[in-house]
């Protein structure tokens, strides 16, 4: 879950640093005053497009971090381990934006990809937007949240790859069949390629051997003369030499020692040291005999690097990769060099993926078929209590055509809808208003989150449209989802605030030359005070005080008899 989010100098958040807490926290204010920007902040983690203009007027840059409380089997934990960012409990995202258009991205104190924070944000954090539901006019997306419901995601990624890995083998067979004198050309060029790699004999550890040779050799004479020079000072110089003095301190401490046996630790200690300056002089020594300085032998290496550089240069790799490049055409060859046995094999493959196929999409379609009818009456149950008292939902699964190892699985997906008695199921797609695909979404959503293993959930005004006693059943069902994840929504009912365990009110404050959005924590009493402002807008009354302290009295007594 999200534990902590800081802001700094993004739109009109100049600098803002919170705490967040379990369950369900609502997010009130004026329209204007910022709300929504938090939800960009927490999409720029995400991975979105990071977008100069909302870097605060004045300033060069814009910084957005939080950190995220992580079980052990967390999935975001497996995401983190393979990049090798694992924190253990916590995971720390930060990402900053210039006015040059520049965006860098962190992940446990690491620089990190985008691309990263995209696949790690899947695991974190489910925003639904106030305008989301538009795609629920998509079969696509009513698919994906049919399987989200019934947590079948990774049996339908296994579908699909399979999918693909069949396609995949059907397209290899059939360039196979089709290039059989370009197969014959490629195999020409390896066969040229192989030979000359081969005649070079290049062995695993040579070039890094060769470059140590090599240094070794150039710098032979003043390898020479420092370590001749060092046995000097260390042990033969005539006078001075390091050896002599410390035989000489040695023999004054041993003197000194008879008079106070405490220095006996202090003469072992330099005794140590003698012996070991006099094995050091002989190590160099005998390094000094063993330094080459071989012209000849220098040059052979020298031609020897030269050739491996060339033949790098000339197909295109890193010299400390042409003994993997040697193996890719080698297995490129032998591939290409199978003839009709690949023919074979790829025929052998396909029929395999396409049995494999089979079984998963079929464990799939009937675990759809399940998961549907459950969805439907519990969608059915939830916006007949969102203001649709005689709606009825359905979801009809279509088989494919046999054959068609679509990646999607073996059947469609499609959403109906009956918002009147006595009318019969229609495609969502051809009947719904507005209204009624807000509500839809919006029970969607709660019902495949509640499914769901991602730990904090955003809600950006769903609640656009509704009110009354429509608006305080969303904001229960927003309630009941914060018992098990936790919830940010952004609302400006106070039906929906009023359920909430804990509330933000987010202000702007202007003067003549500067716009700033807070964020306060609202106690006890500041929520009815916000929730009166709700209420009654500019004039807060004695009587809409007590609307609001009436509303939160009956949010507490639920949320008690929850527990």
């Amino acid at each position: 879950m999200l534990r902590s989010l800081y802001i700094r100098n993004l739109a009109v958040i100049e600098e803002i640093d919170l705490i967040l807490e379990d369950g369900m926290t609502a997010l009130t204010g004026e329209t204007g005053a910022g709300k929504s920007i938090l939800i960009d902040a927490l999409g720029l983690l995400l991975g979105d497009r990071a977008n100069p203009a909302l870097i605060r007027a004045g300033c060069e840059q814009a910084e957005v971090s939080a950190s995220f409380v992580l079980d052990a089997d967390h999935p975001a934990r497996t995401l983190l381990t393979e990049q090798g960012l694992d924190n253990e409990e916590e995971c720390l995202v930060r990402r900053q934006i210039g006015r040059d258009g520049r965006s860098r991205a962190y992940l446990n104190g690491r620089p990190a990809a985008v691309q990263t924070l995209r696949e790690l944000g899947e695991h974190l954090v489910d925003i639904h937007g106030q305008h989301e539901h538009q795609q629920l006019l998509q079969r696509p997306r009513q698919r994906e949240l049919l399987d989200t419901y019934a947590a079948l995601s990774p049996l339908a990624l296994e579908v699909a790859r399979l999918s693909r890995e069949r396609k995949h083998a059907l397209d290899t067979l059939e360039r196979l069949r089709a290039d059989g004198q370009q197969r014959a050309d490629r195999l020409q060029l390896l066969d040229f390629q192989l030979e000359e790699l081969h005649t070079l004999a290049l062995e695993d550890d040579e070039l890094s051997r060769l470059e140590e040779e090599q240094k070794r050799l150039t710098h032979a004479s003043e390898l020479r003369e420092g370590s001749a020079a060092l046995v000097s000072a260390l042990y033969e110089a005539d006078e001075g030499n390091l050896h002599d003095k410390l035989v000489q301190c040695l023999n004054q401490l041993q003197a000194l020692s008879r008079r106070d046996p405490t220095l006996n630790e202090v003469t072992e200690l330099l005794q140590g040291a003698r012996i070991q300056i006099g094995e050091a002089a002989d190590y160099l020594r005998h390094y000094t005999d063993r330094v080459d300085l071989d012209p000849e032998k220098l040059g052979q290496i020298e031609e020897r690097l030269s050739l491996i550089h060339a033949l790098a240069r000339k197909h295109r790799v890193p010299p400390e990769e042409l003994s993997t490049h040697v193996q890719a055409l080698e297995q490129e060859r032998a591939a290409l060099g199978e003839g009709e046995k690949d023919d074979t094999r790829l025929q052998e493959r396909i029929a395999l993926l396409e049995r494999q196929w089979r079984d998963s999409a079929s464990r799939l379609g009937a675990a759809r078929e399940d998961a549907a009818s459950r969805l439907a009456r519990r969608v059915s149950e939830a916006i007949q209590g969102l203001g649709m008292p005689h709606g009825r939902f359905e979801i009809h699964l279509t088989p494919l055509p046999e054959g068609s190892y679509a990646e999607h699985g073996g059947e469609d997906v499609e959403f109906f809808i009956a918002a009147n008695p006595g009318q019969p199921a229609q495609p969502l797609a051809k009947v719904a208003s507005g209204g009624e695909l807000s509500r839809l979404s919006l029970a969607l959503r709660t019902l495949s989150a509640a499914a769901g293993s991602v730990g904090t959930l955003i809600f950006d005004e769903v609640d656009t449209g509704i009110g009354g006693a429509v608006a305080e059943v969303v904001g229960r069902h927003l309630a009941e989802l914060g018992q098990h994840r936790q919830v940010l929504c952004v609302t400006h009912l106070p039906q929906v605030a009023a359920q909430a365990q804990h509330q933000w009110r987010i202000s702007k404050h202007q003067d003549e030359r500067n716009t700033t959005t807070a964020v306060e924590c609202l106690d006890e009493d500041g929520r009815i005070e916000e929730l009166g402002r709700m209420l009654g807008g500019l004039s807060i009354t004695e009587q809409t005080r007590a609307h609001a302290r009436e509303m939160r009295d009956a949010a507490r007594e639920r949320a008690q008899s929850r527990r």
